[in-house]
């Protein structure tokens, strides 16, 4: 994550500067996730976990935040079509009442109010449809997809849906999630009459 964060600052023109420091925040807190998570399989595991989520949740919101005030809400696709989210919302009502019988009683709370912003945070890219145009909004709406797959998958190996090489899938998923959603940002920054191609 520090590497990806140096890469968008140096790769991303110095505009948009709510949108920016929303990014730089979401790597940073991701970056405290990461850290946070390592420990979660030791002593006092589920205060890391929780310690963990607590700080993607606050990348969540980061994400979220720089995507929804970068379009507005009158601007956005949401606002056209308020009902293009609705499967992910079906699809997360139904992976909290598959997971919630396996999670501690004193985390299922915070897992569901981190299900919620991690939806929101895919709904926000989805709201920034047309303002980032198709390129960017496809390669960041891959990267929130994969980024909901990831932690979807840590939840159900974490609370006893564990699976072969779970491990690797969870981080596959992780690092091309947030690559995706960085990279999108930057090619929607450049703008497309960019010359200069991404280099990553």
């Amino acid at each position: 994550m520090p590497l990806l964060m140096g890469w968008f600052l140096a790769a991303a023109p110095a505009k948009n500067k709510f949108l920016r420091s929303s990014l730089v925040a979401a790597l940073a807190f991701s970056t405290a996730g990461d850290i946070l998570l390592l420990f979660s399989r030791g002593p006092h595991g589920n205060l890391f976990f929780l310690l963990g989520l607590l700080a993607f949740l606050f990348a969540q919101i980061s994400y979220l935040g720089g995507f929804w005030v970068e379009v507005g809400r009158s601007k956005g696709f949401l606002h056209h079509s308020p009902l293009a989210g609705m499967a992910l919302i079906v699809f997360l009502i139904g992976f909290l009442y598959w997971l919630l019988p396996s999670v501690p009683e004193g985390l299922r709370l915070p897992v569901v109010v981190y299900g919620a912003a991690l939806a929101g945070m895919v709904l926000s890219v989805w709201h920034a449809r047309l303002r980032l145009g198709e390129v960017a909004f496809s390669q960041a709406m891959s990267g929130a997809m994969l980024f909901l797959l990831s932690d979807c998958l840590l939840a159900a190996a974490r609370f006893g849906h564990s699976f072969p090489h779970s491990g690797a899938a969870i981080m596959a998923t992780y690092l091309g999630g947030q690559w995706l959603i960085v990279r999108g940002v930057v090619f929607y920054l450049r703008g497309p009459k960019a010359k200069k191609p991404l280099s990553i």
